[in-house]
């Protein structure tokens, strides 16, 4: 008779427990800091706008993770009237080249798609990024060149990415547009 009262007293003694150690009931860490969000885009309506692209002020510092200071640099100098369009281009192919180093299919997508892994805005929460977020160069989520019209990608095949600004113009397939790693002729939508 004996033992039908231990167990009863062992089930209300698991069941106390179980109720005082719930883990709903433990205390939330009070250093939790809240998800960032990353920087709201460019409006669609700063497109085309002719800008002083090239910045020569410090950056102010923000709560984004840092990145890496030589890209930082490499960003830096884009679209400067130091050097020519040929060389943003080669800049841009450098950021875009890194992408592929990292892993990820950059030969998939529109300027927005490549910007966004750039930038590390493709998702919500998204930390890791090697462009920076907030550059002048950025407009509407595009990359613009120096006369704030979006660069033109497109796929050669592997590992070869056409990068196109449309020129002073601001119209793409004219005569005075520069590109990187320019397609074939008659090759996708690139023009003779």
């Amino acid at each position: 008779m004996r033992r039908p009262n231990f167990i009863l007293i062992f089930l209300a003694l698991a069941i106390a427990a179980t109720i005082v150690f719930w883990p709903s009931r433990l205390p939330q860490p009070k250093n939790a800091a809240p998800p960032t969000q990353p920087p709201p885009a460019p409006q669609l309506s700063d497109l085309g706008k002719p800008a002083d692209l090239f910045h020569t002020s410090q950056r102010t510092t923000t709560n984004t993770p840092e990145i890496d200071a030589a890209n930082l640099q490499k960003a830096d100098t884009l679209n400067s009237p130091d050097q020519s369009v040929q060389q943003d281009l080669q800049i841009i192919a450098e950021f875009v080249d890194l992408l592929g180093k990292a892993g990820l299919n950059y030969s998939v997508g529109d300027n927005a798609d490549i910007t966004a892994a750039l930038t590390g805005t493709q998702y919500a929460g998204q930390k890791g990024h090697i462009f920076p977020r907030q550059h002048n160069a950025l407009r509407g989520g595009q990359l613009v060149d120096r006369w704030g019209t979006p660069f033109w990608f497109h796929a050669n095949g592997p590992g070869k990415l056409e990068i196109r600004s449309a020129g002073p113009d601001k119209e793409l397939f004219t005569p005075d547009d520069v590109s990187h790693n320019p397609s074939p002729p008659g090759l996708g939508v690139t023009p003779p």
